[in-house]
């Protein structure tokens, strides 16, 4: 690969005249023509220019070489003078890009030997498929238990493969990660039988509740509900009536002791989160999905959420056996966004043959990934009280990446009966951490060749991406993080809230800081603004060098959020004494108290006031003013750090996104001038971006791959009360009793035969400071997020290979 030195020159301001200055390079430690070419000449400044580069080519390999440097020197200025005449290339030896892809190689290793337990189950067909959440299994983060995993894993695992291949031409991984998707994360036809699914009634309305003792509720047959436009096409485009997507929670070693539809009993499908905004995941009861009546109470789990006969006589249906799968879709968007890499790269190499069949399979993901942009019971967005008819059926779509979609139906009487039965939902609320522009544009229309078989889906995407980006603009705070997200359904029951934010909507939908999830509220973690983001570096990164019309109109929209996101990022990552760093950790949209003008008018379910956007926008404003650099739509949605600290996952992630910030930004001929709105660079985040990784490996890479001791006072919620209410009483399959009083661990009380299960006692009994239990966690996740940032960095800057002067 060739490699070069690259050295700016700049002028401290323009001139009204032509400038000219000589150049050239000057022999250190580093001679031509081994270690560099030797080459000199003249700049030349037009009146108004400020900045040149002077490239010179340097050895193609470190291997062996120590490290060295030579300058470029600057002499007889015409209509200047010269303020500092040297720039210091150093050619650092057997190190630096090259180092990026031995971590790589090393962390791929790790993660594929079956000593260090990344992938699950231990024996059977399923052997080893599977990647668990992490190899340690007393762990509760939404997955409640470590040899789970869940959809966002096998994405990871997606990108992880795709790089490989890019890296190595080695595309088994690849294929092997996309077999493992749809033998394991896609229920076969077997585990989702459909039949009499009408998609002009696609579902019953169910409200929701804020409270897990508001469940279970009553379904309203009454209440409107809208009509499904996408069942038709699909199912004529792909010849069965089946869905593409993930479902999000997989118990790999079936711990619980629930079985699949096709009656296996490992990678078993299961489901946690069902009860209202505020259901932490340590108030919930893992259930699975599909629902036999073989657990639980003589109707399975289902009275724990919804009101049927014939307990409830008043209600409208009666409990029946049923199958029903949920899709978390920025797990389906990161995969097709690293199987639109993958493409790439393969192509790149002569190899597109090699990746075709999962480019096909990439493509229906993303096409089926259209439940996600659609309002949850079809109503007509921003006019909730109405249902989208089939005159106009995308009246309900509001073309964001939302918190889910949701598909099932009857379990037949029979094996092979056709159910009678079904139901497809998309999702009310959009957080900002799940939008993918990046997808929007690679399979919209024109954007890259990756289109869907559909015929409209090529359309419905390049309306997701311009929404997509409008809504980050919209939701952007002054100092750079993304506010949480928009609902066309306030609550989950399409109320009109009344404490002022009814007066600024995104197209008709309501803010909401933490959509969907609220313990602990869902847009706090900073890792879901790096992951959003990423997304957007990504199709910046895409369209950074493209001249058609729409590479060039979304370009500046794409800078102007990811600017200041970058500006506020760098001023608050902190590289630490004793080769360390600190970053945001978890962020605050509120305020302890009412702020007249920019919070909300009454608390919220928390009990604290939601600062709250101004603006409210439909599209028609100005589109000059929005898009100003120098503006925020919504200037009252403020954030603050609460806490920083190291997270290895977040540092990984944020790495990725800069280094492929910082290249779109070579790209574009910006890397070293200051980014608007600060002094920061794009050369900045590269910098930082090695900075992060190089203390990552440094002081906590150990002998499976990255970790460090985490506490974790969050553990005394082992004891949380979950939720049983008085007309329930059932069993777990392992006998654990499911009744009023029961605590997420006396229904997991196999989890106190794990070994690190004494700790965990030991502070529920004496909850102090110095109790706090210690862990040391592989996050597959993090693992291959930061092996892909290693790829990365080696891939974009592996020319890089000096200071930039």
């Amino acid at each position: 690969m060739a490699r070069n030195a690259v050295f700016v020159v700049t002028l401290s301001a323009a001139s009204t005249q032509t400038v000219t200055v000589n150049y050239e390079t000057v022999p250190d430690t580093a001679m031509p023509p081994e270690d560099f070419t030797a080459t000199s000449g003249t700049l030349t400044f037009a009146p108004g220019q400020t900045s040149k580069t002077v490239t010179v080519p340097v050895r193609t390999s470190d291997a062996g070489q120590p490290q060295e440097t030579f300058s470029l020197v600057l002499s007889d200025p015409v209509d200047a003078t010269i303020a500092d005449g040297s720039g210091l290339c150093t050619l650092p030896g057997d190190v630096v890009v090259d180092v990026y892809l031995d971590r790589f190689n090393i962390l791929y290793t790790a993660l594929h030997e079956p000593a260090n337990g990344y992938f699950g189950p231990p024996s059977g067909a399923k052997a080893r498929t599977i990647p668990y959440h992490c190899p340690e299994t007393l762990i509760n983060e939404a997955p409640d238990y470590g040899h789970e995993s869940v959809s966002e894993t096998a994405s990871f695992w997606v990108g992880l493969e795709a790089w490989k291949g890019a890296l190595s031409n080695d595309w088994s991984g690849y294929a092997a990660a996309w077999s493992s998707i749809e033998a394991n994360y896609i229920p076969s036809a077997a585990n989702q039988p459909t039949g009499a699914y009408t998609p002009g009634s696609p579902a019953t309305y169910q409200p929701e509740g804020d409270l897990p003792s508001a469940y279970p509720t009553l379904p309203n047959t009454g209440a409107p509900v809208g009509v499904d436009p996408l069942y038709a096409e699909l199912q004529t485009t792909y010849g069965n009536g089946r869905m593409y997507l993930m479902h999000w929670l997989i118990d790999v070693d079936g711990v619980y002791g629930y079985h699949n539809g096709d009656g296996g009993e490992t990678g078993v499908y299961i489901n946690n989160y069902s009860r209202g905004l505020q259901e932490s995941s340590f108030e919930t009861v893992t259930h699975p999905s599909w629902e036999d009546f073989s657990f639980g109470s003589a109707y399975g789990y289902l009275p724990l959420f919804n009101k049927n006969q014939p307990i409830y006589p008043e209600a409208p249906f009666k409990y029946g056996p049923q199958w029903r799968y949920t899709a978390a879709p920025d797990a389906e968007a990161r995969v097709v966004q690293h199987a639109y890499w993958a493409h790439k790269f393969a192509a790149a190499a002569g190899s597109a043959s090699s990746v075709a069949t999962q480019d096909a399979k990439a493509k229906k993901m993303g096409d089926y990934l259209r439940y996600a942009l659609f309002d949850k019971y079809y109503r007509k967005i921003g006019d909730y009280t109405e249902a989208a008819t089939s005159d106009a059926p995308y009246d309900s779509c509001h073309y964001l990446v939302s918190w889910y979609a949701s598909w099932g139906g009857e379990i037949p009487a029979t094996v092979g009966a056709e159910p009678t039965w079904g139901f497809r939902i998309g999702s009310s609320e959009a957080h900002q951490g799940y939008q993918a522009p990046d997808i929007a544009y690679f399979m919209a229309t024109g954007g890259g060749g990756y289109t869907p078989q559909s015929p409209s889906a090529g359309d419905i995407w390049l309306g997701s991406l311009y929404r997509q980006i409008e809504m980050l603009r919209w939701l952007q705070s002054p100092e750079g993080p993304i506010a949480g997200g928009v609902s066309n359904s306030w609550k989950g029951r399409y109320e009109t809230p009344t404490d002022g934010r009814q007066t600024a909507r995104f197209y008709g939908m309501f803010y909401t800081y933490a959509p969907v999830w609220h313990d602990p509220p869902s847009n706090n973690w900073f890792g879901f603004q790096v992951w959003g983001l990423q997304r957007s570096a990504d199709l910046l990164l895409e369209v950074a060098d493209k001249t058609s019309a729409l590479a060039v109109e979304i370009r500046p929209n794409l800078e102007i959020l990811l600017d200041r996101f970058i500006n506020w990022t760098l001023d608050h990552a902190t590289l630490t004494e004793g080769g360390s760093y600190s970053l945001p950790s978890t962020l605050s949209w509120v305020s302890a108290t009412k702020v007249s003008g920019q919070t909300a008018t009454a608390p919220n379910l928390e009990g604290v006031y939601e600062y709250l956007p101004t603006l409210d926008w439909d599209g028609t404003g100005s589109y000059a003013a929005f898009w100003s650099a120098s503006t925020v739509p919504n200037p009252s949605l403020h954030c603050s750090v609460v806490e920083s600290g190291v997270d290895l996952g977040v540092a990984a992630s944020l790495s990725r996104l800069l280094i492929e910030y910082a290249e779109a930004k070579r790209r574009m001929g910006k890397f070293t001038t200051a980014i608007p709105g600060g002094s920061h660079t794009a050369q900045d985040c590269y910098t930082l971006a090695r900075e992060l990784l190089d203390r990552t490996w440094t002081l906590f890479k150990d002998s499976k791959g990255l970790t460090r001791e985490e506490d974790r006072a969050d553990y005394t919620r082992f004891a949380d009360p979950a939720y049983v209410p008085a007309t329930f009483s059932g069993t777990m399959p392992n006998g654990d009793a499911i009744a009023a009083g029961a605590t997420f661990i006396s229904i997991r009380s196999f989890m106190e035969d794990d070994p690190d299960w004494p700790q965990i006692q030991a502070y529920l009994a004496d909850p102090t400071p110095e109790n706090v239990p210690t862990f040391t966690y592989h996050r597959f996740w993090a693992q291959a997020e930061y092996a892909m940032a290693c790829a990365a960095m080696h891939h974009y800057f592996g020319d890089l290979v000096g200071a930039v002067a």
